[in-house]
């Protein structure tokens, strides 16, 4: 049985549900270390010729643009509207999402980095 935690945390005592104590900066620097370790990965799984460099870095701050826009785009048509929250919750809680499916977010990561390289190095 998997349990999963809302993120909330109770005013009084600074403990999240989960039972962790809430540290704004520590988690925002697990969030970023981890974030550096899936671009680190990519690189390592990619073709030998990779490095981070600018053109890498620019092409995925666009497509990260582009990724939000998409997100809000889809959450103004009904139909699309739980996909578009998605991204954009993806995009607007991501130390959030880092904390409790750490996994999945490095998954995407590097899944979502590894496409975008791989494509503009054809």
């Amino acid at each position: 049985i998997r349990t999963r935690c809302s993120g909330a945390t109770h005013r009084s005592s600074g403990m999240s549900e989960c039972g962790l104590q809430e540290h704004p900066m520590l988690s925002a620097a697990s969030t970023i270390l981890a974030i550096l370790l899936a671009v680190q990965f990519a690189i390592q799984i990619g073709p030998t010729s990779w490095t981070l460099n600018h053109t890498n870095m620019a092409l995925a701050l666009f497509s990260s643009v582009c990724f939000t826009l998409l997100g809000r785009l889809l959450s103004g048509w009904p139909p699309t509207r739980t996909a578009g929250k998605v991204l954009v919750g993806r995009v607007k809680h991501t130390v959030r999402n880092w904390e409790t499916e750490t996994l999945r977010s490095f998954i995407e990561l590097t899944t979502w980095l590894t496409g975008i390289w791989l494509v503009y190095d054809k």
